[in-house]
């Protein structure tokens, strides 16, 4: 009865944490200066962050990874936003090209958030997980699940939001990147060349 009441306070936190997010990355998107792209994609993705943080009180384990997915998108977002991008990426180095796209200081603080509430998010999935009752014959077949959850958790973490940044940045970070593979190239052909 305790770990069940814990819970259902945790998921209430949770949802006051992801509703603190939303308002936030709202509030960053109507006052800064962003891309329509990047304001379309943010949204979309507040707004997933929004449905599994609602979904979540329910106590389903596929909206606890929906709710961590979207978490990890969203932080991922904001993050490393660059709020006042060059007029031009003419006559940029490689260097100065990829500092465009991949360390933009973000959002100060928007970080912090998201890894606690990801944080939320873990320990929330970690005592539902507790709660749920295994045979002993299927010890194995648990440590498997678990195994692969871990993997699965992992993966979801690190990868998709990363990725998911890149291509929900918009057409400038595109640009960036050929630009970045263009001088790479022109570098490595001279450097052959020697």
């Amino acid at each position: 009865m305790g770990n069940d009441n814990s819970v259902r306070w945790l998921g209430r936190a949770t949802l006051a944490v992801a509703v603190i997010m939303i308002g936030w990355g709202a509030s960053v998107l109507v006052g800064q200066p962003v891309t329509a792209w990047f304001a379309a994609s943010a949204a979309i993705w507040m707004a997933l962050l929004l449905i599994a943080a609602l979904w979540q009180l329910r106590g389903s384990f596929i909206a606890i990874a929906a709710l961590a997915l979207a978490t990890a998108v969203v932080s991922r977002l904001f993050s490393i936003l660059r709020l006042n991008p060059p007029a031009s990426i003419a006559g940029l180095s490689a260097q100065d090209l990829d500092l465009q796209v991949a360390t933009g200081p973000g959002v100060p603080g928007f970080e912090l958030l998201g890894w606690f509430l990801g944080a939320l998010v873990l320990v929330q999935f970690i005592l539902r997980a507790a709660s749920v009752e295994t045979p002993a014959d299927s010890r194995e077949s648990a440590r498997n699940v678990a195994a692969l959850t871990f993997i699965r958790i992992y993966v979801g973490l690190m990868f998709v939001p990363h990725f998911g940044s890149h291509i929900l940045g918009g057409p400038f970070q595109f640009k960036i990147y050929t630009s970045v593979c263009s001088a790479s190239c022109r570098y490595f052909a001279a450097w052959s060349r020697k």
